[in-house]
């Protein structure tokens, strides 16, 4: 692991769609900090583990849970304001610095996080 690591937040609902984005963010070295499937679940994963530290959180728009990825987006916000976030969704966008349509292929995928990084 290097020192350069970069540590990423996932906020979904769908249990096929974490395991595609852990794997995928784990096959670049990221280290996945946390997976949440609603805004209820990140605040307490917040108040559990206080030492996480986010670079970069993918936020589903639509959580249904306990509220939805504009919640959840503030909550990170809040407490990372220089984390980046790619909003994925198969209905809405607008809470993200980067809107990835659902469903999405890997390339799409790569694409966003790239332009998150360059930023």
């Amino acid at each position: 692991m290097s020192e350069n690591r970069k540590n990423v937040l996932i906020v979904e609902d769908e249990p096929e769609q974490q395991i595609i984005l852990r794997r995928f963010f784990g096959v670049l070295d990221y280290a996945v900090v946390g997976v949440a499937n609603s805004p209820g679940q990140l605040q307490s994963l917040f108040d559990a583990k206080p030492e996480i530290v986010v670079d970069i959180a993918t936020i589903d728009a639509y959580v249904p849970n306990d509220g939805d990825g504009y919640r959840a987006a503030a909550i990170v916000r809040s407490k990372f304001p220089k984390a980046s976030i790619i909003a994925i969704s198969g209905e809405e966008s607008g809470h993200g610095d980067v809107y990835l349509p659902k469903p999405y292929t890997i390339a799409q995928l790569r694409c966003s996080l790239e332009n998150v990084r360059s930023r």
